[in-house]
């Protein structure tokens, strides 16, 4: 198939939502696709090769976009390959199949301005070195018009397969990380629990997230206090001095490691028992991604039910990959974290996460998005209209 990706800032930093794009486009080209990406700028344009890349500006940096123009000129490169099957992956222009990454401008801002909890004077700052997010909302609303309009389908990353109620289509759960290899992961614990100083007989369990303002982390801290396994605590935090004072208050100074903001979460999954999600999923900003990504590397999940991602252990088979925690106070986490620490219930977790990390690679998002692409051309065909 001859496909059109679209692509807003292409970063190299792992961790931005835009990074999909270059491995969607090795991937899709992996599978015999003749792919050509567009984008409004990148770090580094050769991370797409071989696959061929048209960027708008390649003096684009990350903190100037131009939304409004970024939008015109996709519409007109669409235009130029309309013999192409497009999938976007940018907010401000739709494709055939249309998955923005990350929140849409306002729901970004909103979620800024909560958590923040700045001045004034700071949010003032914040405001005038983003110039251009009036000009988001704009393009934003004007690319849902058009999607309106051509009958353009919606889709959704890391959200259960099948139809979603808001109208969207989700494609399942998928994540980056490479297929688990026994061998690499044994190397990568050792050596990792050797840099941070943690011993091999110990309990270790790896706290998603660096949202410190949300729901969950004192109850989660708290029963990891209490709990009899007295597990150590891996906590990727890039404020963190707040989540110090968090652990000293709840008993847990001692046991939290603090490793910062990380673009190796692989290590951190290699050298970590079990996985735990206590942050609740705030509308419209956070997908499941640190939750597929634990199954992916093979490690066990301990999540809220309302957690992103949750929907990866409530749906998975009869032997789950992890457990829901339905109470999540001190006492309710307490009593996960020992129950899901027991050697027999920790290697039954992990097969099952073994046996689900091959549905959750970037082949299988690459064979739905294809299907997708393909329902469209052949209800254009049906309804020229």
């Amino acid at each position: 198939m001859r496909l059109l990706l679209l692509a807003d800032y292409a970063e190299c930093h792992p961790w931005s939502p835009a990074a999909w794009a270059a491995d969607l486009a090795h991937s899709l080209h992996e599978h015999g696709h003749d792919v050509l990406v567009a984008c409004d700028g990148a770090d580094d344009p050769a991370d797409f090769a071989p696959v061929r890349v048209l960027v708008r500006d390649e003096r684009r940096t990350a903190r100037h976009a131009h939304p409004l123009r970024f939008a015109r000129w996709a519409g007109a490169v669409r235009a130029r390959h309309a013999d192409r099957a497009c999938v976007s992956l940018t907010h401000f222009a739709p494709g055939d199949l249309w998955i923005p990454l990350g929140p849409p401008t306002m729901a970004s801002l909103r979620s800024n301005l909560l958590l923040r909890r700045s001045s004034p004077g700071s949010m003032a700052a914040y405001l005038a070195d983003r110039p251009w997010l009036a000009h988001a909302a704009i393009a934003e609303r004007q690319a849902r018009a058009a999607a309106a309009r051509f009958g353009t389908i919606r889709g959704a990353l890391n959200a259960p397969a099948g139809a979603l109620p808001d109208g969207r289509i989700g494609l399942g759960f998928a994540s980056r990380l490479p297929p688990p290899d026994a061998a690499h992961d044994a190397c990568q614990r050792v050596r990792t629990r050797r840099t941070l100083g943690l011993r091999e007989h110990e309990s270790v369990v790896l706290l998603s997230g660096i949202h410190l303002d949300r729901p969950g982390l004192h109850e989660f801290l708290a029963g990891a206090a209490v709990a009899e396994a007295r597990p150590i605590v891996l906590a990727p935090a890039y404020r963190g001095y707040r989540l110090h004072l968090a652990a000293e208050r709840a008993g847990m100074g001692e046991r939290v490691r603090l490793v910062g903001a990380t673009a190796r979460m692989d290590a951190l999954f290699a050298a970590a028992d079990l996985a735990a999600a206590p942050f609740a999923a705030p509308a419209g900003i956070t997908t499941g991604r640190f939750v597929c990504d634990a199954i992916r590397a093979a490690r066990p999940v301990l999540a809220r039910a309302d957690a992103p991602g949750a929907e990866l252990i409530a749906l998975a088979p009869e032997t789950r990959p992890g457990a829901l925690v339905p109470n999540p106070t001190p006492e309710g986490w307490g009593r996960a974290i020992d129950a899901a620490l027991e050697p027999e219930s920790l290697a039954r977790a992990r097969h099952a996460s073994e046996s689900l990390s091959c549905q959750l690679g970037l082949d299988v998002l690459v064979d739905r998005l294809v299907v997708c692409l393909e329902a469209h051309a052949a209800e254009r065909v049906v309804n020229p209209a």
